[in-house]
């Protein structure tokens, strides 16, 4: 008899171990890794994928049957334990008084035990960090012992939503198991950290939760920058434009006006039947022209994006409230945003066109083009410049003092700005250096 019972509490003890496993492999298990088991075909994958859609009615089911395992053991564990020890302090010639005593209370213990340890820190431990391996094993049978135990199931189920409701939680599903873009973004610097995720994935990552948040006037070619052709003007106009640099695109102006900007000028096209011989420099550019989106300037560089795609045009003039040319956004611009700068055989500029809009010449000091994002300075810099109604570095000086002037500094948490260079009432080039290097440098002066 003590040995069926023996087996009895090793099956016990089993089964709590079953459940414990079950329930935190359920809770820790990926869903899309999940969903894409699924739309594979793996069946124990379409099992776990229905118990999170049902995620709190198969939690009662495994904490129902932790607490039957728990209450069996308890009932037929210590009195088996305790028989089993009862003969030895027999032998042991141990008081009668106290052999009772003695043998309940190592029962006790023996049984909690293998009970906490077996039952429920193991296969804890296991189902946390193999959670998707246990989660397809133990979702069949799981499964099984919901459905033989459906009735109590749902009264527990639905009696602790009840209690729950009292306080606002609500039924609990496999959506809630979503991440938000704050536990993605940290979740991606954890796999950075741990090598799972190159630097060129992470930065990619990153720049598209950016992306998001991104307004079209903060990657815009701004309107004094805009180089346009007019709609009467000639092949032969048109090639001495292009002559210091090539284009991808080229605005086209009502009479030469950018404030009207009516459509753009494919100029690999235009190349491309003037070598042929299709065109002559007498030849007007009118039958080249294409059509550009025009849209207001405030709108997310996102739904640009979605208009550029759905439209098929790559160009866009955006508009100020007024109606007129606050700048243009090629495709190619808003790609550059995720993925960088991406060269091309157009980029023919001189090298100080090129120059990079942040440089850095050492820890505490940097360069800065007037057109560097204030989003891209805070994040390099590490600074918390508000932006306000602008987005760029030399936008933001403005704002600050209209009437700056070249070796003007304005102040920023840790960091000075100086202005190095200013073009009529444009702000060219910006210095950035830390305080402490700067009071060292004035220090040095002094002495």
């Amino acid at each position: 008899m003590e040995t069926i019972n023996i087996i009895l509490v090793i099956l016990l003890i089993t089964l709590t171990a079953f459940f414990v496993a079950s329930e935190y492999s359920i809770i820790r298990v990926r869903v899309s890794r999940i969903n894409q088991l699924a739309s594979e075909g793996n069946k124990n994958a379409k099992a776990v994928k229905n118990i999170l859609s049902r995620l709190d009615e198969y939690l009662s089911a495994c904490q129902l049957g932790t607490t039957l395992t728990s209450m069996a053991l308890g009932w037929l564990g210590e009195s088996t334990v305790e028989k089993l020890l009862h003969p030895l302090f027999v032998l042991a010639h141990i008081p009668a008084g106290l052999t009772g005593v003695l043998s309940f209370l190592l029962a006790f213990l023996i049984l909690t035990y293998f009970e906490v340890v077996v039952g429920e820190l193991v296969p804890k431990t296991f189902a946390i960090q193999i959670a998707e391996p246990m989660a397809l094993f133990f979702a069949r049978p799981i499964t099984v012992f919901y459905k033989i135990t459906y009735p109590l199931n749902w009264v527990l189920s639905r009696s602790s939503r009840v209690i729950t409701g009292l306080f606002g939680l609500k039924k609990v599903s496999e959506e809630d198991a979503a991440l938000s873009e704050a536990e993605l973004r940290l979740a991606l610097s954890e796999g950075f950290r741990s090598g799972e995720i190159t630097p060129t994935e992470y930065r990619y990552l990153n720049n598209v939760f950016d992306f998001d948040d991104r307004a079209a006037q903060e990657i815009m070619v701004p309107r004094i920058h805009i180089r346009s052709i007019s709609h009467q003007a000639t092949v032969a106009e048109f090639m001495e434009l292009i002559e210091d640099k090539v284009y991808n695109f080229l605005p086209v102006a009502e009479h030469g006006d950018r404030d009207r900007i009516i459509g753009m000028i494919r100029v690999k096209e235009a190349l491309h039947d003037l070598a042929r011989g299709h065109s002559t420099g007498n030849t007007t550019m009118a039958s080249y022209i294409h059509p550009v989106l025009q849209v207001i300037e405030t709108v997310q560089a996102r739904d640009l994006l979605i208009q550029m795609q759905k439209r098929r045009i790559p160009v866009a003039v955006l508009v100020d409230e007024y109606g007129g040319t606050s700048g243009l956004v090629t495709l190619e611009d808003i790609m550059e945003e995720i993925v960088g700068d991406i060269p091309s055989y157009t980029d023919t500029e001189t090298p100080a066109a090129l120059t990079p809009l942040i440089t850095k010449t050492d820890d505490h000091r940097y360069i800065l083009k007037s057109q560097a994002l204030i989003h891209e300075v805070n994040r390099r810099l590490e600074t918390d410049i508000e932006a306000g109604d602008v987005y760029t570095i030399g936008g933001w000086m403005l704002s600050e003092r209209f009437d700056i002037q070249q070796g003007d500094k304005l102040t920023s948490g840790s960091w000075e700005f100086t202005v190095l260079e200013k073009n009529s009432h444009q702000i060219d080039t910006i210095e950035a250096v830390k305080k402490a290097v700067v009071k060292q440098k004035d220090d040095s002066y002094s002495q």
